[in-house]
């Protein structure tokens, strides 16, 4: 992005979802001069607006939904909106400012349904050049979705780009000058066009500028190369000096809050860079009258960081590719020479040291033998070898090497084909193979390929393709200009920088992987290159070194200072805690002394953020403990310099902590119907919160939620009541858990039993009639029902039982003779439950007959019912007048139930003549004492006594018919 004063940068296809509905996101870091009826962004008749007082989303409809703009002008401020596809309001909009999402409100008129466009603009109004931003915007991005919280905290703190995908439809960033000062119009100085950067080294050198009283003026003195500064010289004219001024070379602050007049300025450093501005804050006519720079012309991405260390005499490697597996430096064999050896040099020192001793190796495994490997790189990260074969150029092999003593051999492990097609449509084209080097500097995951030059002088590619992937697509990383393609074995790479022999094999030169340009370059050993160029790679000793072949063999020797900051002495004290905060300590450094900003973690959440700052940096942060969790704790502190190189360490918390304490006793172990009081006490040797349930038979009891109590200080005594209608007759298992505010539990349980003695029952049916003595030993109250061949009598309603009635009871219930047929066993029942709920159930089968007291024959059948109903008679038979009928044997038995006293025995006539058909009875059938009256004193229940009965017939006798024999008496 640039400035934006008068001007906007148009967007021609946003890549936005226009789905009704739909969300989409802007967002920007802007500068605002403060000035009204502006917009930083426009899609069609839908944008950002600064008007009224207000920032927010208009519809060309004189509105605004969102904030006021009070204290938003003249600084930098990250701005994110949220559009959406319909009506827009408070609810579907969203504005975030510095990452913060607002409370936003409408603020200007009504809005009506608008949905964002194709088209857009920053710096303006996408459909025409009014409302344009007075101000700078950078770092700019539209993605096709909502944004969440956290995605605009990250995104806002990505200065360059961010990867693309996930929604990421246009990015617009730079690191310019502009960034540093923006409240400013650059303007540059007259002159500018004619610097020439050698005469850098000629003083007094004037480049008159006068600001013309323009409150934004700012200088900035510009070169198409980058400078090492290490002197800088000013002068303003006598009558306008200027006040208040910051120095900076690039985004650098060299000198801060200067006054320069008509004497000259001197400042004195080391500085590298392209631009020199001056920033100043005062007001008025302000004049730049001279100007001298000192110091370097250098190339673009010039850096000190990569210098000669050595030169290796080393052996044959004629057409051969050199790999260092390790520290050592080791050439595989290729056409010619045994395509499938290695030749391992062992060298006095590993950097700039002679070969000592040489050791070859047979390698076998190799996927192809026929011809020469094309290509070969060690990858130390995984720990690989990765192989390009001449046969098959588009596929590279993955193989681990076994180094059992001097047998050395690869074990194949994978094969990754990789796409010919290019993501811009076009083919990767390669010559002699594919050439190919993995970054040893860091781990970047990709394979970087040099493609597409095939011929002297011509531009080569380079690309790179995600490792280990299968299909991945050649992503263009920069053009590089280089001689001679077909005498390339294999190359090496940085971070920075693709190393390879500049036109003519002079030189080794160190090329720009950013902007693909010659950054600087190294004399090849002898000042001449064989007819085939190998360069290698390794990284230890915090260098990585760059190892290619010259003349006659011998080898240059480069080393790659890595960039990067440096972290020492990485501390989290104490290392093992409970409950105290910790401190985390340590030092920050940097190899080429860059501003360094960092980051501490814990467990991967970011707890302190510390922006850029000159180094060394000490680190000293008291953290708190309630960042950790229980266990051990990962502390990393990430520190980032201003090119974006990131290292991290790594330090470890053990947080520890005991179990809450906890005890539970209660009332009694045993109960009947009492309630049990249940008392809880919990503690906690670190006094942490700790939190309790109570749980009866499994099922929450207190919460009756079924939670947990809210965590309460410790300690702390509970009494809770156990509801005797809550246990379960016999054993309950009562179990307490309790959980401190760090997770960790403890239970506890008892076993709680709650007794109960069933009814007792003593019962018999005599007759028609049950009787019942039903008790209970816990005294409790007990209600019964009857049921006769398991139909329910008493009480006579199915399923209605008796009320509870105390014990003891005593039951006499006459059996209804309509449930019985006499003379049959019956299955009587008693179905008893006390008022704890238990039944018991007593049963019996009993043979149940008439009541009474009944006649019997000698055959043992009834003569008549208990009512007198007969059932058979006594035949006598014929009788001749003037005799005696036969004796017949009859039992009086008692079946009533209960004893019977008073019995009388008599005798009733009925149709037989009273004078000379005389019924007579006998207790005894030898003497036969004729009577027509028996007395028995008493009966018991079944008990029985016989007696006789005959007819005396007088000579007179002429009749006969029926007589009848009754029987009474009282109970007893």
């Amino acid at each position: 992005m640039a400035n934006h004063k008068n001007n906007r940068l148009v967007v021609d296809s946003t890549g936005v979802n226009r789905t009704a509905g739909a969300q989409n996101t802007v967002e920007f870091w802007m500068f605002w001069r403060g000035d009204d009826g502006q917009m930083p962004f426009g899609f069609d008749n839908y944008d950002i607006y600064l008007v009224s007082g207000s920032l927010g989303i208009n519809t060309n409809n004189s509105d605004v939904i969102g904030i006021a703009s009070s204290g938003l002008a003249n600084k930098w401020v990250h701005v994110t909106a949220v559009f959406y596809n319909g009506v827009p309001n408070a609810s579907n909009l969203e504005i975030y400012i510095n990452g913060v999402k607002q409370t936003i409100a409408q603020r200007l008129g009504s809005s009506r349904s608008m949905t964002v466009s194709n088209s857009a603009a920053f710096g303006g109004w996408s459909l025409s050049t009014s409302y344009q931003f007075n101000g700078y915007i950078r770092n700019a991005r539209i993605w096709n979705r909502k944004l969440l919280a956290s995605e605009v905290t990250t995104v806002m703190n990505t200065a360059g780009a961010v990867p693309t995908g996930n929604g990421l439809v246009g990015q617009w960033y730079t690191t310019s000058i502009e960034n540093v000062a923006p409240q400013y119009d650059y303007a540059f100085a007259s002159g500018y066009s004619r610097f020439d950067p050698v005469g850098l080294l000629t003083p007094n050198t004037t480049y008159p500028f006068d600001d013309n009283g323009d409150p934004y003026a700012g200088f900035t003195y510009q070169w198409d190369v980058p400078i090492r500064f290490t002197k800088l010289r000013f002068k303003s004219h006598p009558s306008y000096p200027i006040k208040g001024v910051s120095i900076y070379v690039d985004n650098v602050r060299v000198v801060t809050n200067l006054t320069i007049t008509n004497t000259w300025y001197e400042a004195s450093g080391n500085w590298y860079g392209s631009t020199v501005t001056l920033v100043r804050t005062g007001t008025g006519d302000q004049t730049i009258q001279q100007v001298e720079f000192y110091g370097d012309v250098l190339n673009k991405d010039y850096s000190l960081n990569v210098t000669k260390v050595g030169e290796i005499p080393a052996w044959y490697v004629y057409n051969m590719q050199m790999v260092q597996i390790d520290n050592t430096l080791d050439v595989i064999g290729d056409t010619g020479h045994g395509g499938n050896d290695i030749w391992h040099m062992v060298r006095t020192a590993t950097v700039g040291g002679s070969v000592s001793y040489v050791r070859n190796y047979q390698l076998t495994g190799m996927q192809y033998t026929t011809t020469h490997p094309d290509c070969y790189d060690y990858n130390p990260w995984n720990d690989h070898l990765y192989i390009i074969h001449d046969e098959d150029p588009y596929t590279m092999y993955k193989y681990r090497i076994n180094k059992p003593s001097m047998n050395w051999n690869l074990t194949y492990t994978a094969k990754y084909t990789f796409s010919s097609s290019l993501s811009n449509g076009g083919v990767l084209v390669t010559w002699a193979g594919t050439k190919f080097a993995f970054n040893k500097q860091t781990n970047e995951g990709y394979a970087y390929l040099l493609a597409n030059g095939l011929g002297q002088g011509t531009t080569a590619k380079l690309y790179k393709i995600k490792l280990d992937t299968p299909n991945a697509i050649p992503e263009f990383v920069v053009d590089i200009p280089w001689y001679a393609p077909n005498n390339l074995v294999s190359f090496a790479v940085t971070d920075e920088y693709v190393f390879l022999p500049l036109s003519g094999g002079v030189r080794l030169g160190a090329y720009s992987k950013r902007y693909g340009n010659l950054a600087n370059s190294y004399p090849m050993v002898g000042n001449k290159l064989n007819s085939y160029f190998s360069a290698s790679s390794f990284n230890y000793g915090g260098a990585t070194y760059i190892t290619a072949n010259g003349y006659q063999y011998g080898l240059i020797q480069l080393s790659v200072r890595n960039k990067r900051p440096l972290i020492n002495d990485l501390k989290a004290t104490p290392a093992t805690l409970t409950r105290e905060d910790f401190r985390v300590t340590a030092t920050i450094g940097h190899t080429n002394d860059l501003p360094t900003s960092y980051k501490i973690f814990v467990n991967g959440v970011e707890k302190a953020t510390v922006s850029s700052l000159p180094v060394p940096i000490t680190v000293n942060h008291l953290l708190s403990n309630r960042d950790l969790v229980l266990g051990s704790n990962t502390i990393t502190l990430e520190a980032i310099d201003t090119h974006s190189a990131k290292v991290t360490a790594v330090a470890t918390v053990l947080k520890t902590n005991t179990d809450p304490f906890l005890n539970i006793t209660a009332s009694t172990l045993t109960c009947h119907k009492e309630h049990i009081s249940l008392e809880v006490v919990v503690s906690d040797a670190e006094k942490d919160k700790a939190k309790f349930q109570i749980l009866l038979n499994g099922v929450a009891k207190y919460p009756d939620s079924g939670g947990f109590t809210e965590s309460l200080n410790t300690p702390y005594t509970y009494v809770y009541s156990l509801r005797n209608s809550d246990l379960l007759i016999g054993d309950n298992t009562v179990i307490v858990n309790a959980v401190d505010e760090y997770g960790a539990t403890v239970s506890k349980n008892l076993t709680v039993s709650k007794l109960n003695k069933l009814p007792l029952v003593e019962a018999e049916v005599k007759g028609q009639t049950l009787f019942a003595h039903i008790t209970d030993d816990d005294g409790d109250a007990v209600r019964y029902k009857v049921l006769i061949n398991g139909s329910q009598v008493y009480p006579p309603s199915a399923g209605v039982w008796t009320q509870y009635i105390p014990t003891p009871i005593d039951v006499q219930f006459m059996i209804p003779k309509e449930v019985i047929v006499f003379g049959n066993t019956h299955k009587v029942e008693i179905v008893m439950e006390d008022d704890m709920g238990e039944s018991k159930i007593w049963q019996e089968t009993t043979l149940i007959d008439y009541a009474g007291l009944m006649f019997i024959s000698e055959d043992g059948q009834y003569y008549s019912t208990n009512i007198g109903e007969v059932l058979k008679y006594l035949e006598v038979g014929t009788i001749v007048a003037g005799n005696l009928s036969g004796m017949f044997k009859v039992t009086l038995k008692n079946t009533i139930g209960y004893e019977v006293k008073n019995i009388i025995l008599t005798t009733a006539q009925k149709d037989l003549n009273p004078t000379e058909e005389v019924v007579e009875l006998s207790l005894t059938d030898k003497p036969f004492t004729a009577t027509n009256r028996i007395e028995v004193d008493s009966l018991a229940h079944a008990e029985s006594v016989p007696f006789y009965v005959r007819i005396n017939a007088s000579p007179k006798a002429i009749g006969g018919g029926e007589f009848d024999v009754r029987v009474v008496g009282d109970p007893a």
